[in-house]
């Protein structure tokens, strides 16, 4: 569990509950998927006790058009949007809230170092990681 998360260790009853409807709310797979999973139980934790940053980077995420997935703390745990739902295929909907190395399963010896590369610095990592499929991450630069 991440050490903001840590932070918290009581909650009033229904707390929890309520973080998860308000953050999570509104229509959609992803959404409906991220509601009914058990945040406490990921390295995340309780969704009450979750930074701003990231609550405001998951509620961004999930508004996107385009395929999009957030991975946060040093685990990389993933929250994704319904227009990444198609990328992960058959790992929906079991990628929500579980490490990038566990959700990517097979493609994460390909993803993981292009990630590496991108949060090392390298704002903008391009691979071809199948006939006529490539990967771009972009990360904006820290100015």
């Amino acid at each position: 569990m991440d050490t903001a998360a840590q932070a918290h260790t009581t909650e009033a009853p229904g707390e929890t509950e309520s973080a998860v409807q308000r953050l999570f709310a509104g229509s959609g797979a992803a959404r409906a998927r991220a509601r009914s999973l058990d945040w406490e139980a990921t390295p995340l934790g309780a969704v009450a006790h979750w930074p701003r940053t990231l609550a405001t980077a998951a509620d961004v995420c999930l508004a996107s058009r385009f395929p999009t997935a957030l991975l946060w703390g040093r685990e990389l745990v993933m929250i994704h949007n319904d227009a990444h739902i198609p990328v992960l295929g058959t790992r929906y909907p079991g990628a929500m809230g579980r490490p990038a190395s566990e959700a990517l399963g097979d493609s994460w010896p390909v993803l993981g170092p292009l990630v590496a590369r991108a949060m090392g610095g390298d704002h903008t990592v391009e691979s071809t990681v199948g006939e006529g499929s490539t990967f771009t991450l972009t990360l904006p630069s820290a100015s």
